[in-house]
């Protein structure tokens, strides 16, 4: 640091070739505080442990001056995620149309990460309107509106390897930022993708939803096809947009797909029928309503029919409605939350629970290998718990504290006060794991006062999540 300090530039570069790795990375510390552009000679470093934390020096401070140097990353083979990441960052920051072809280039490597190809994909469906945040960081680095075509024009090029010959992951994004950029002249290939029956079911369903958001001339033709699959999840797919047709016709498929013996098909429907507002739909509705009243209503239909009931002009509906709503116990504290406990996605359930950070499922309970140590396993439990146990759990934490999860405040003679669960305790001391999972072994007689506390698991999840959330988390957690 003494370089920084005495303003000598031209040897904090001449840095990058001293054969000390911690030389190398003060420099690229001193230059990060300083922000200056010659920091991107690190780049080129063997070390990729430098060449990460140039990476996010150049991104995360951010230093403008080096995006362009960051921005070429991206053709380095075998770099860590950290770098790879914000270099795909920079190219799309850049924003121009060879910036474009470098992340659909990336997107085609088959010895590139899978997610890393994701997400130079993704960077496409969002060309035309930047996030005002940094993708990154999470920082305000807002960029103006940009022309979509120079995104559009080399995705074109590429659209036939990127449907075909890569994972269905990088087939899915390629097929978000063909909608995002409106490439509706190419809707062929995504025609052939629901023609071909050894696609993915996901890759066929987004291929669906796609071509109906597209507006595709042949859009009856895909819904043909796709309530032809023996796949319900496609079926589904096909139901959902069957609102477009000519409104008899989708009424008279609508009353057909509540016959069929899947609650997805079933799902789909009940929200078309919603979408066409004709007094034949109404009185539909109406009929479901008198069954969700009367008890005779599959309970996995109940959150749809509920949540297009609250949206409908109908008076009878609505009076319905809150005639359910009137019926519900008063003395049960869960009644507003049992319309979650079936017809739930579990595979989104597991997205949900593995992905959301607001939700925080991860940083105390494991999936597996991964996940956190201060929560029960909630999956491969000798003892797994029952939907409603799940539900209660998630809305009222500290009804029911696991066994052995019991939470503590221990406040020591030194002052410091650390909280967690209580791992483990014997005559001499005891084990308390933080909210972070991290391990403290703490002797009893430096203990001033300990005391149990609520559960780490917060209050108010409830609130944070949607009903539909909730119920896809619930189907998750319930899977053996």
């Amino acid at each position: 640091m003494a370089l920084m300090q005495i303003n000598d530039l031209a040897g904090l570069v001449e840095a990058a070739g001293n054969e000390s790795d911690d030389i190398r990375l003060g420099a690229v510390l001193a230059l990060r505080r300083l922000e200056r552009q010659e920091i991107s000679v690190f780049l080129k470093d063997k070390n990729h442990d430098i060449v990460v934390e140039a990476a996010r020096a150049i991104n995360d401070v951010p230093i403008e001056g080096a995006q362009q140097q960051l921005a070429q990353l991206i053709q380095r083979a075998n770099l860590p995620e950290p770098a790879v990441s914000r270099a795909i960052n920079a190219q799309y920051r850049l924003g121009n149309t060879e910036n474009a072809a470098y992340l659909i280039s990336f997107a085609q490597d088959e010895e590139a990460d899978e997610s890393l190809r994701v997400q130079a994909i993704l960077m496409l469906a969002k060309w035309a309107n930047p996030p005002r945040r940094d993708s990154i960081t999470g920082l305000w680095r807002p960029q103006q509106p940009r022309d979509f075509r120079s995104a559009a024009v080399p995705l074109r090029l590429a659209l036939s390897k990127l449907l075909n010959d890569v994972p269905d992951a990088v087939k899915r994004a390629s097929i978000d930022a063909m909608v995002a950029l409106d490439l509706k002249d190419e809707s062929e290939l995504l025609i052939q993708l629901v023609q071909n029956e050894e696609n993915d079911d996901s890759v066929i369903v987004d291929a669906v939803d796609a071509l109906a958001s597209l507006e595709s001339p042949r859009l009856i033709e895909v819904l043909t096809m796709a309530r032809a699959s023996e796949s319900d999840v496609i079926y589904a797919a096909a139901v959902r947009h069957q609102s477009k047709l000519k409104p008899e016709d989708a009424l008279k498929l609508f009353k057909i797909d509540l016959t069929k013996n899947s609650v997805q098909v079933q799902q789909a429907a009940i929200k078309g029928i919603a979408s066409l507002k004709s007094p034949e739909a109404i009185a539909l509705l109406d009929q479901l309503m008198s069954q969700l009243l009367d008890g005779s209503l599959n309970s996995s239909l109940t959150l749809e029919l509920v949540e297009v009931a609250a949206s409908s002009k109908s008076e009878i509906i609505r009076q319905k409605l809150k005639t359910y709503h009137e019926s519900l116990p008063i003395d049960d504290s869960l009644a507003a939350y049992r319309l979650t406990l079936k017809g739930g996605n579990a595979s989104q359930g597991k997205t949900l629970f593995q992905e959301r950070q607001d939700f925080g499922c991860m940083r105390c309970h494991a999936l597996g290998k991964q996940g956190g140590k201060v929560g029960p396993r909630l999956r491969d439990s000798s003892k797994p718990l029952t939907r409603e146990q799940i539900l209660e759990s998630i809305i009222y934490p500290n009804r029911q504290i696991a066994e052995g999860y019991d939470a503590v405040m221990v406040d020591l003679i030194d002052g410091e006060s650390i909280s967690g669960v209580l791992h483990e305790e014997n005559t001499n001391h005891l084990v308390v794991l933080s909210a972070d999972s991290k391990r403290h072994e703490i002797s009893k007689d430096q203990i001033e006062s300990r005391q149990s506390t609520l559960s780490l698991m917060p209050e108010g999840l409830g609130e944070i999540m949607t009903h539909r959330e909730l119920r896809d988390i619930i189907e998750f957690l319930s899977q053996p």
